[in-house]
């Protein structure tokens, strides 16, 4: 099943970037950020150490607010 996922992956690509830029022209994907749907990001890594959380749904970014506040107090800035 992974071979045939990666083969219409590899097979669908082309259109897939033609479909974005004509999202591009049409005004609805912003130019400046385009890159970004293809992994490209648009800012440089800012220096230091770098922490990354991911919540799928509003009660799973609420419940980083705790973790947060206390790293914050532990991890200096």
């Amino acid at each position: 099943m992974m071979i045939l996922y990666r083969f219409l992956l590899y097979c669908l690509t082309p259109f897939l970037i033609l479909f974005t830029y004509w999202r591009v022209w049409k005004g609805k994907e912003d130019p400046e950020r385009f890159k970004e749907r293809f992994g490209k990001a648009s800012l440089k890594r800012p220096q230091g150490p770098l922490y990354w959380f991911h919540g799928a749904s509003n009660g799973e970014c609420l419940s980083f607010l705790s973790l947060l506040q206390s790293y914050s107090q532990e991890v200096p800035c």
